[in-house]
C-alpha cells in the first residue's frame, strides 16, 4: 500500500497525464478511453494548478510577468476565436482552437511544477528518476516522427530532419540532477547530444553544442574530483565531435546541409525574417504596429509562421507586445542573477541557467514561446520555486518575492 501510495502521487499523475497528452499521445490514440482520461485529467489539474499558484503561493515577478504574457496570448486567442477570420490561416494548417491549445500546453505545465515544488512534492531525486520516463517518452517521439517522416518522404532514415531534434535538446539539462554520478552524467550528456545530431535540426545542432560547453565546464566547476571529471568530459567531447565528423562524412544529407548552413542558406528564413520586417515596419498603419493584427496573423499575411518569436510577436500583437516580451526576457536573466546571488544550490543554478539561455537561443530560430516543451517546463517550474521560494525566505531581496 505505501509503494501504491508513494506511485500515485500528484506529480506523477499529473506527469503521466501530461505526457500521454503531449509527448506520446500517438501510443494510445487507438484506446479512446485512455485518450479522453490522460487529456481531462491534464487539463483539470492544469487549471487548478494555474488557480492554486495564483491565489496559494508567493507570486514573484517572474510568475507575475509570466501571468500577464500567458494572459495576453489567450486573450488574442480568444479574440481570434470569438470574431473568427477568412481562410487563410487553412494554408498554416491552424485554427483558433489550435491556437489557444498551443499557448494553454505551453505555459500551464509551468504552474504545476512551481505549485509541486513549493509545496516539496518534489526533489532532485524525483527528476532522477522521472528522468528515465522523460527518455522514453522522447525516444518515441523521434521514432515516431522518423516512422511518419519515411512514410511522407519515401526516404530512408536519416535522409530528412526529425522535430524531435527539440524535444532532445528540451532534456539535455536533466543531466545536472546526475552530477553526483558523474559518469551517468556525461553518459547521458554523451547519448543526448548524439540524438540531437542525428535529428538534423540545425537549431537544435547549434543550441545543444554550445550547452553542452556550458554543462561540461560547470559540471567540472562543481565537482571535487576534478580528475575523473576531466578525463570524462574530454573523452565526452571527443566522442560527440569524432560522431558529428563521422555522421557528416556518411550521411550525404546532413553534410548538404551543413554545407548550405556554413554558406548562409536557412531554409529561406531570411526571406521570411525580410518580409516580416519590412512588413512590420513600413506596411502596417499606427494601430496595427502599436497593438499588431491579431493571433495567427502570420497565417493570413504570408502563410507561413514567422519562425522566430521576436517577428511573430511584432505582427500579432504589435510594438506593445515585443516590448512586453522583451520585458519577460530582462526578468529571466535577473532570475539567473538573482538564483547566482542568493542560492547555495549549484545544481538549480547550473539547470535553471540552461534552460533559459536554451529557451532565448530558440527565439532566434524558431517559435520558442508557444512551444516550451513539458520536460524543460517542469525543471524550470522546479528551479524557480527553489530561487525565489526557500531561498527568499533566507535573504533581504524580499522585494522580488512579492
Amino acid at each position: 500500500m505505501l509503494m501504491i501510495k508513494k506511485l500515485f502521487t500528484q506529480p506523477n499523475i499529473y506527469t503521466i497525464s501530461a505526457l500521454l497528452y503531449l509527448t506520446v499521445g500517438d501510443l494510445v490514440s487507438g484506446i479512446k478511453i485512455l485518450t479522453l482520461a490522460s487529456h481531462g485529467i491534464y487539463l483539470v489539474m492544469s487549471l487548478y494548478y494555474i488557480y492554486a499558484v495564483l491565489t496559494k503561493c508567493r507570486l514573484t515577478i517572474f510568475m507575475k510577468v509570466l501571468t500577464a504574457l500567458f494572459a495576453a496570448f489567450m486573450f488574442y486567442g480568444l479574440i481570434f476565436l470569438i470574431v473568427g477570420t477568412d481562410s487563410s490561416w487553412i494554408v498554416q494548417n491552424v485554427s483558433p482552437v489550435w491556437n489557444l491549445k498551443l499557448y494553454f500546453n505551453s505555459f500551464a505545465p509551468l504552474y504545476a511544477f512551481y505549485y509541486f515544488g513549493s509545496k516539496k512534492m518534489i526533489d532532485e531525486k524525483w527528476f532522477r528518476v522521472i528522468g528515465v520516463v522523460f527518455l522514453f517518452a522522447i525516444f518515441f517521439q523521434y521514432s515516431s516522427f522518423s516512422d511518419r517522416a519515411m512514410l511522407r518522404y519515401d526516404r530512408d532514415l536519416g535522409e530528412f530532419t526529425n522535430n524531435a531534434g527539440y524535444y532532445w535538446l528540451s532534456i539535455l539539462p536533466i543531466v545536472v540532477f546526475y552530477k553526483n554520478k558523474p559518469a551517468i552524467s556525461f553518459v547521458l550528456l554523451a547519448y543526448i547530444s548524439v540524438m540531437i545530431i542525428m535529428c538534423m535540426k540545425r537549431g537544435p545542432v547549434i543550441i545543444g553544442g554550445l550547452l553542452d560547453i556550458y554543462l561540461i565546464i560547470n559540471l567540472l566547476k562543481s565537482s571535487k574530483s576534478r580528475f575523473w571529471i576531466s578525463a570524462i568530459s574530454i573523452f565526452v567531447l571527443l566522442f560527440v565531435g569524432n560522431f558529428f565528423m563521422d555522421f557528416l562524412a556518411s550521411n550525404n544529407y546532413a553534410a548538404v546541409r551543413m554545407e548550405e548552413t556554413m554558406e548562409g542558406n536557412s531554409s529561406s528564413r531570411n526571406i521570411i525574417y525580410s518580409f516580416y520586417l519590412d512588413y512590420f515596419l513600413h506596411k502596417t498603419d499606427v494601430f496595427n504596429f502599436l497593438v499588431g493584427n491579431g493571433a495567427c496573423a502570420t497565417g493570413r499575411i504570408m502563410g507561413s509562421a514567422a519562425h522566430n518569436d521576436w517577428l511573430e510577436i511584432a505582427i500579432c500583437m504589435g510594438l506593445i507586445g515585443v516590448l512586453f516580451y522583451l520585458y519577460y526576457w530582462i526578468t529571466n536573466f535577473k532570475t539567473i542573477k538573482h538564483a547566482i546571488k542568493y542560492s547555495g544550490n549549484k545544481t538549480i543554478i547550473m539547470v535553471l541557467t540552461a534552460i533559459i539561455l536554451t529557451n532565448f537561443m530558440k527565439t532566434l530560430f524558431t517559435m520558442s514561446i508557444n512551444d516550451m516543451m513539458l520536460c524543460s517546463n517542469a525543471m524550470l517550474g522546479y528551479c524557480l520555486s527553489k530561487v525565489y521560494g526557500d531561498d527568499c525566505s533566507q535573504n533581504n531581496e524580499s522585494i522580488i518575492c512579492q
